[in-house]
C-alpha cells in the first residue's frame, strides 16, 4: 500500500489491548500510523490508522480480533466499499 492520502478509506485501530479494527476515511489530519485524535466512520476514537489491505476487513485471522460492523455498514451506505 502506497501512502494513504485525503479521502482514501483506512483501517483504523483502538488504544485498547485488543484488536479492535474500523474503518475511517482520511481527511485534512492525513494518514497517522503513529497516533492521534481521529474517528472511525462510527464515531469511535481511534488510536492510530493501520497498512491493513481493506480486502481483509472482517476476515479472521487473529483469533481475538473484531471488526465494526458499523464502520462496515457505513462505508457501505456511502458508496465507499462494494
Amino acid at each position: 500500500m502506497n501512502n494513504p492520502k485525503v479521502g482514501d478509506l483506512v483501517v483504523c485501530e483502538t488504544r485498547s489491548a485488543v484488536w479492535s479494527y474500523h474503518l475511517r476515511v482520511i481527511g485534512g489530519e492525513g494518514f497517522k500510523p503513529g497516533g492521534g485524535y481521529i474517528n472511525a466512520l462510527c464515531g469511535r476514537a481511534m488510536g492510530w490508522d493501520t497498512r491493513i489491505p481493506l480486502a481483509t476487513y472482517g476476515k479472521k485471522g487473529n483469533t481475538s480480533s473484531t471488526w465494526c460492523e458499523a464502520c462496515l455498514n457505513e462505508a457501505k451506505t456511502k458508496g465507499l466499499i462494494p
